[in-house]
């Protein structure tokens, strides 16, 4: 056998009895390899864990390793949908206004950009988009008394109520209801409906959520978020799930059939419940990261703590 000479290597020879070179460790290069390490070490120091969480769920996606739970527009919905408004502002330092930072009041649900034909639909269409096209905001759940999912940016000092109106096609105030926080914000409530309202199955329901800040004044503009939700069947697929699948299964299949409200009420539910479960953390991120938000508002989304509110008439005995 016939070795290459290498200058400045040393061969020795391990208990397999084959010759290998040894190489001395040359101190530039030892150094720029440090160096490097330490500067890949610094920049990775400066992406947060929800960006960070974000990215790990997208190449999941893409690898197709595991099946995580996400959401699909519904090729059955109405053409022509109602408008609303996901996220509502207010003037930076005025009342309401977000603290430094964070979002706006935000819905947590999807929405999609609609062709404005006035004549064919019977609905409200307010939008910031171009006259052509408005902003609809509609979902869709199987649940006679779903939760409403928010994200509101206030400290708890800051905000007074939160009212959530609830309204049928003909604009009859079906609910009208007062909710408080009763812990520090900014982060992720859920309301629920009155126990008295059902949602009739084919009919679809206005909502609004205002925000009342302590220091807001009957001339400022109002901050609100509102949209629809329509009550539909379940999907027939879900028969086909075993009697013991699980609330994830039931997630993946109301998630992939466009039923947002009860894909993200059991995965929000879990999360919250199971906050150190990777799954359920990978879930929570994926169903949120499937729908049309703005990567910075995505990640403080994923990242926000889970807040309580109680009703203003209880928190006041």
């Amino acid at each position: 056998m016939r070795w290459l000479l290498i200058t400045n290597a040393r061969c020795v020879k391990p208990s397999g009895g084959i010759t290998m070179p040894r190489y001395p460790l040359n101190p530039v290069t030892v150094g720029l390899s440090l160096g490097l390490a330490g500067a890949l070490l610094a920049l990775g120091s400066y992406r947060s864990a929800a960006e960070a969480d974000v990215q790990r769920v997208e190449d999941q996606r893409v690898s197709q390793t595991n099946v995580l739970v996400e959401y699909i527009e519904p090729s059955w919905a109405d053409r022509n949908r109602p408008g609303g408004r996901r996220d509502g502002g207010a003037s930076r330092g005025g009342p309401c206004a977000p603290i430094t930072g964070q979002p706006n009041l935000t819905a947590l649900v999807p929405t999609t950009l609609q062709r404005f034909e006035p004549e064919e639909t019977q609905f409200d269409t307010e939008s910031d988009s171009p006259l052509s096209t408005y902003t609809s905001v509609l979902t869709f759940t199987t649940d006679p008394q779903p939760l409403l999912w928010f994200y509101f940016p206030y400290e708890q000092s800051e905000l007074f109520t939160l009212e959530l109106i609830l309204q049928d096609e003909g604009g009859n105030t079906l609910e009208q209801t007062n909710f408080v926080p009763t812990e520090q914000g900014p982060g992720i409530v859920q309301i629920p409906l009155s126990t008295e309202i059902s949602l009739t199955e084919g009919e679809q329901y206005q909502w609004y959520l205002y925000a009342h800040c302590a220091a807001s004044q009957p001339e400022d503009p109002p901050v609100y978020a509102k949209g629809w939700i329509k009550r539909v069947p379940p999907p027939a697929a879900l028969e086909s799930l075993p009697p013991r699948a699980s609330e994830r299964q039931r997630a993946a299949l109301y998630g992939t059939n466009g039923i947002w409200q009860d894909a993200l009420t059991i995965v929000a539910e879990r999360y919250r419940e199971q906050p150190q479960d990777p799954e359920a953390r990978a879930d929570w991120v994926s169903l949120l990261s499937s729908i049309d938000f703005e990567p910075s508002t995505l990640s403080t989304l994923v990242a926000a703590p889970w807040l309580k509110v109680g009703s203003a008439a209880e928190v006041d005995r």
